[in-house]
């Protein structure tokens, strides 16, 4: 596999000594079409038949184009072998992204945060990353935070531990490893090659109706929780965290670089009948945020570029809420809803703007070795069965409960160092046993990492005990959740009790939480004396000391063999034809295998508009979501699809999709191609009016919301509505505008409706 990190270095390794400086880059980290993706065990191809997987997979289609030979249930495993156990992936819905950050604090040290659209991070791609980028950046190990946006359109086979190949997303494949630590690498690189002089200010704000508690019952075994029973009462806090933390970081000459922010969701309004790799919610969020901040700050420089990186939280029983008409409309929709907040502290941050930001960061090896949690945060309480002869120790092995198939299981008789869960499949080497823990701090505020996903109850008590200590330079503490590594859940002592889903994955027995509040908080207190972490002392703790054991190296760059494409020349097989805003636009053709059409970064996809006698680009499926690509191999032949989701404001005339490729003429070797079809866009008269009459008319208007017509959600723009009555014996012609799709008309005794338009700001029309 070709590398495609091939940055140049900057001639001064110090640019910013004594001031704040800050670089942002945006990379692509989507692998091969065909790689399996993280998540959902409903799409493992041996554990389930045939007919099992086709009744969850449905074809992965977001514009409902009708291909009947785009919907069999499992792509071919024969396909350059990216799959083994696992459904393959057949296309893109948004491109899988590294959104980065290199923060160069006036104290003179040097960070890097790191957004990666993934299931989760490994400590082996950390560990690659750190080693890549060290040399170019000066960033050390314990200075990187890399955090999951826990996608579940994302990739497996980048996992190294069979548990995860069995049950998160295949067997491990070096090519997928080094495709996505490329991404993650040039990301870093590209935003410490832009560092110069620049200004911050951070606030956290709420983001109301973006994400929620799946399992309040669970939740509320928590005394905090102060429920009756199962259900929350008035005085109880909220059963999930939907604050935001912002941070706004522009140059010293007061261009925006764009915003860091935090916000804990899971990544799964994408069903496990998605097959289309998908950055979900978090992808749309930080895609929404990036073009409204471009929007508020036009004129910009050619070439510009603002990123906005997005670290997970707490988000084990925090799922995002998105609604919608299908999945993908419901993803865009709930990236939307975290957007508008960000975007709203983003503008309201510009006269807080400060240069004199230190950052700092902490980090160490944990063992999950049988250890004795400290006094200080051992778990005592009545959720604990004291007849389990290791209950005041974290288990010195998984075991992944049976909730897994059988829903909450748990036992009369505890099982040592794993309390009252019902284990369903227990082994050594299924998940890393020692995993990295990180705290970081960027000004006031300190990223307290977990290497997995931990439930909010849990981080409330890691945010509120750190928030304790004394002399703490910071004032908030956020949770960097799934950073650096990735070990599945933590719940609380109380909820693992219940024995749920979270509390099955919680692979290392109930006091796995109180063992992070503790080392988290010996990170901390190390940050505040200023002294480096304390060595560990085999006499009093051997397991802490196998830091060296930790994460197997695993850097170098792998090499595909591609064998050469079968079954002719590229070709158009289904041209695109004439389309109408608000509908789509698709083009099938005959190209490469997925390998040789793997270009990170770059449109494979263009939509381009004539202009005169010249053709500009109008969309592409790089960078946006209306363009989506499908894959299949078809009797012996590699068939590409792609759909266009027409917006409202497309100019009317003559458009073509241009699309460049290669074909693997012979191993290693590719030939390119370029195909084109042209099709014309036209107007929409597709706009559903209703009126309803009440204390007065009212008019409503919508965008088609038809899955077979749109994959997109469409906010209703400014516009004018008709309304047509007859009053007084004579038919009157009143007008209005639209606020949101709605406007009102006085109503006088006797109307009788005659009909209604309208016609929105870009000229598509409804009437009823």
């Amino acid at each position: 596999m070709a590398s495609f990190f091939a940055m140049p270095l900057k001639a001064q390794a110090d640019p910013c000594a004594a001031v704040l400086c800050a670089g942002a880059a945006t990379a692509d980290i989507t692998p091969p079409v065909t790689t399996p993706q993280w998540g959902y065990t409903n799409r493992q191809g041996l554990l389930f038949s045939a007919s099992g997987v086709q009744s969850h997979i449905t074809g992965g289609n977001p514009a409902g184009v009708a291909q009947e030979r785009f919907v069999r249930d499992k792509t071919n495993g024969e396909i350059e072998l990216y799959n083994k156990e696992f459904v393959a992936s057949r296309g893109i819905h948004l491109r899988l992204q590294a959104n980065a950050f290199v923060i160069q604090g006036a104290n003179g040290q040097r960070v890097a945060v790191v957004q990666a659209d993934l299931g989760g991070i490994p400590g082996e791609l950390h560990k690659a990353v750190a080693k890549r980028i060290a040399a170019v950046t000066g960033i050390a190990e314990s200075h990187l935070l890399i955090s999951a946006t826990h996608t579940h359109g994302g990739p497996g086979g980048f996992f190294q531990y069979q548990g995860y190949a069995l049950l998160g997303g295949d067997e491990y494949d070096p090519r997928v490893f080094d495709a996505v630590a490329t991404g993650l690498t040039n990301a870093v690189v590209t935003a410490y090659n832009m560092l110069a002089p620049a200004k911050m200010a951070s606030t956290r704000i709420a983001a109301p109706g973006a994400n929620r508690n799946r399992r309040v019952a669970q939740w509320c075994r928590n005394p905090e929780a102060l429920c009756n029973g199962t259900t929350p009462t008035p005085a109880s806090p909220p059963a999930h965290d939907d604050d935001t933390t912002v941070f706004r970081i522009d140059t010293a000459t007061g261009l925006p670089l764009g915003v860091l922010t935090q916000f804990p969701a899971h990544g799964t309004v994408g069903g496990d009948g998605n097959l289309l790799f998908s950055g979900d919610n978090q992808g749309w969020a930080t895609r929404k945020v990036v073009e409204g901040i471009r929007a508020a700050s036009a004129p910009l420089p050619d070439g510009h570029v603002i990123v906005n990186a997005l670290v997970n939280g707490a988000q084990g029983d925090v799922s995002a809420v998105g609604s919608g008409f299908n999945q993908y409309a419901s993803m865009e929709d709930a990236g939307m809803r975290q957007a508008a907040p960000v975007l709203s502290a983003w503008a309201a941050l510009k006269p807080a703007l400060r240069t004199d930001v230190t950052v700092d960061a902490r980090f160490e090896h944990v063992c999950f070795c049988g250890q004795r949690i400290d006094d200080e945060f051992l778990y005592d309480g009545p959720a604990i069965d004291k007849r389990d002869p290791m209950w005041d120790r974290v288990a010195p092995y998984a075991s992944l409960g049976a909730t897994i198939v059988n829903g909450p299981r748990t036992t009369p008789v505890p099982t040592p160092a794993q309390g009252n869960k019902t284990p369903g499949l227990v082994g050594a080497g299924l998940v890393p046993s020692i995993v990295r823990l990180q705290t970081l701090r960027v000004g006031d505020v300190l990223f307290a990492s977990i290497p997995g996903e931990a439930n909010v109850q849990v981080g409330r008590r890691i945010v509120n005990r750190l928030m304790s200590l004394p002399g703490r330079p910071w004032s908030t503490v956020v949770i960097g959740g799934l950073g650096n590594d990735y070990i599945s859940y933590f719940v609380t002592p109380e909820e693992y009790t219940a024995q749920e889903y979270e509390g099955g994955f919680t692979l290392f027995g109930p006091q796995s939480s109180p063992l992070m509040e503790q080392e988290l908080t010996r990170l901390a207190r190390a940050m505040i004396a200023g002294v480096p972490v304390a060595p560990c002392d085999p006499s009093v703790d051997a397991g802490d000391c196998l830091e060296h054991l930790a994460h197997p190296d695993t850097t170098a760059a792998a090499v595909t063999p591609v064998a050469p494409d079968l079954g002719g020349s590229a070709a158009v097989v289904a041209a695109a034809t004439g389309t109408a805003r608000l509908s789509h636009a698709s083009m099938v053709w005959h190209g490469g295998g997925p390998t040789a059409e793997w270009r990170p970064g770059a449109d494979r996809v263009a939509i381009e508009r004539l202009d005169g006698s010249e053709w500009v680009d109008v969309a592409g499926d790089a960078a946006g979501g209306a363009t989506t690509i499908r894959y299949e191999k078809i009797d012996g032949k590699h068939t590409w699809m792609t759909v266009w989701d027409v917006p409202a404001d497309a100019a009317a005339g003559r458009y073509r999709f241009r699309v460049e490729g290669r074909t693997a003429t012979s191993p290693f070797t590719f030939s390119p191609y370029l195909l084109t079809s042209e099709f014309d866009v036209l107007g929409s008269n597709a706009m559903a009016v209703t009126v309803t009459k009440g204390s007065s008319w009212t008019v409503r208007a919508t965008y088609p919301v038809d899955p077979a017509v749109s994959f997109r959600i469409r906010p209703l723009v400014a516009g004018t509505a008709t309304l047509v009555v007859v009053r007084g014996g004579v038919e009157t012609t009143l007008t209005a505008a639209m606020s949101g799709g709605v406007a009102n008309f006085a109503l006088e005794a006797g109307d009788t409706l005659v009909g209604a338009s309208v016609v929105d700001a870009h000229g598509n029309t409804g009437a009823a």
